[in-house]
C-alpha cells in the first residue's frame, strides 16, 4: 500500500512538473512573439527585446521584466540628427515596496529616467535617491535631461501600426 502512495505522489510531481515546464515554454514563445520586430511608419523594423529576470530574494524568486527597444514615438520628436532613441521599462514588485515601474530613455548621451509606484508612501524614498542617481549618471558620461517620480503606472504608449506575421501581398 505505501508503495502505491509512493507512487501516486511520483505520478503527481511529474505531472505538476510537465504543467510547469508547459507554461514556462508557453511564456518564452510569448515573448518572442511579442518580441518581432514592430515597423516604423517609414516600415522598417524596430529592433525590440522583452526579457524576464528572476531574481533571487532569500529563499523566494521575483521575476522583474524588462523591454528594451527603438523608441519610435520619441524619434518622431526629435531633430534628425538626433540620433536613435532607444528606451527600457524595468517593472518589478517586491515586499514593502509594492509594484513599481521605471521608463529610461537614452538618447545619444542624454537619459531621462521615470519612476512610478502604485504605494504613494514609497515616492519619498524614491525622491531622496534622485539625486545619486543623478551624480552616478553623470559620472557614466551621460548628461541628466530630467529624473522624476510618479504615483500610478506609466502611461501606456500609442499602439504602433499593425503589422502581420504574414504578408499576403508578398
Amino acid at each position: 500500500m505505501a508503495q502505491l502512495v509512493k507512487g501516486q505522489e511520483l505520478v503527481y510531481s511529474l505531472n505538476e512538473l510537465q504543467r510547469f515546464a508547459e507554461g514556462a515554454l508557453a511564456r518564452v514563445q510569448l515573448h518572442q512573439l511579442s518580441s518581432l520586430p514592430q515597423m516604423s511608419q517609414e516600415r522598417a523594423p524596430l529592433p525590440e527585446w522583452l526579457i524576464e529576470l528572476p531574481i533571487r530574494r532569500d529563499t523566494e524568486t521575483d521575476v522583474w521584466s524588462l523591454r528594451i527597444g527603438r523608441d519610435a514615438e520619441h524619434e518622431r520628436d526629435a531633430p534628425a540628427d538626433a540620433g536613435p532613441v532607444w528606451s527600457v521599462m524595468l517593472a518589478f514588485d517586491l515586499p514593502g515596496i509594492g509594484p513599481m515601474q521605471s521608463r529610461i530613455t537614452l538618447r545619444g548621451d542624454r537619459i531621462t529616467a521615470q519612476f512610478f509606484s502604485q504605494t504613494q508612501g514609497v515616492l519619498p524614498l524614491v525622491a531622496e535617491h534622485l539625486p545619486l542617481l543623478q551624480a552616478r549618471l553623470h559620472h557614466a558620461g551621460l548628461r541628466v535631461e530630467e529624473l522624476t517620480c510618479h504615483h500610478g503606472e506609466i502611461p501606456k504608449p500609442k499602439p504602433p501600426p499593425q503589422t502581420r506575421i504574414l504578408d499576403e501581398h508578398a
